[in-house]
């Protein structure tokens, strides 16, 4: 691997992040129901086969997460009279769904609640300056825990160098960023390098990374020409790229685990 994280301008952390740093403990929004069971969680199991699968995700292990929780909203808020179909014939059952919803998700997510200090994403991610901005697409509390947990991080005060204290800091002056959305974030990348054109090497890290140099594409002005870099991560080793150093620290620390964040 031909790339320097310390001199990295910027890291964008994308959904399978952690996927990757909890050795595939910690699920995406595909294969989030894929433990449910009907022992444990009978009405959600019900629920979730009724509004969640379709012929794109005909599954319990393939449901949509978000028509699930679209559907609870809309049983939440709706008059009973506005229900129909599926959505009235569960409104009785709504606390309980909820319920085991809560307990599921919990459940479920801990199992990947701590990172082994050996794992090549997260020694990866912890190779970063502290120079280099870490946008993360989905406010990754994995990223998060393992950017926190460098040596020579400042925590506290009003200059330190740990993300999170940093993010504190303009909470609590009250900034009023938005969030944005996808094609929002695609159109402030393709501002800010079509401004300043300084943009000289790109690396994806994916199981398609390919498929997302493709898209990036769509950021760049007219006639730029950017060197992108495209490493290919398998599913269950580590990467055949992975750097040499990173792999003597993932071989020394691989009895530890970082702490789950809070």
């Amino acid at each position: 691997m031909d790339w320097d994280m310390q001199k990295t301008s910027v890291v964008i952390v994308g959904a399978g992040f952690s996927a990757a740093a909890s050795n595939g403990k910690m699920p995406l929004m595909t294969g989030f129901f894929d433990q449910l069971s009907k022992e444990h969680f009978p009405e959600l199991l019900e629920f979730v086969t009724e509004v969640g699968c379709s012929c794109r995700c005909p599954t319990i292990a393939q449901a949509n997460v978000e028509s699930v929780l679209t559907s609870l909203d809309q049983m939440r808020t709706a008059p009973a009279r506005a229900l129909c179909g599926t959505l009235a014939r569960f409104r009785g059952a709504f606390p309980a769904i909820q319920a085991q919803l809560t307990a599921y998700t919990l459940q479920r997510l801990k199992l990947g609640s701590c990172v082994q200090t050996d794992n090549w994403a997260a020694q990866l991610l912890a190779s970063c300056g502290f120079a280099t901005t870490v946008v993360s697409m989905n406010y990754d509390n994995l990223a998060e825990t393992i950017l926190s947990n460098r040596d020579g991080v400042r925590h506290g005060g009003r200059n330190p160098n740990c993300p999170h204290c940093r993010m504190r800091l303009l909470l609590s002056d009250a900034c009023s960023c938005n969030i944005k959305s996808d094609e929002l974030f695609t159109q402030t990348i393709r501002s800010a390098v079509n401004e300043r054109r300084k943009l000289t090497r790109v690396a994806s890290i994916a199981l398609d990374p390919e498929n997302v140099l493709e898209r990036f594409e769509d950021c760049l002005p007219p006639g730029m020409d950017v060197d992108a870099t495209a490493y290919p991560v398998e599913v269950g080793c580590d990467p055949i790229w992975l750097p040499e150093d990173v792999k003597q620290i993932c071989k020394e620390m691989s009895s530890q685990v970082l702490p789950a964040s809070t």
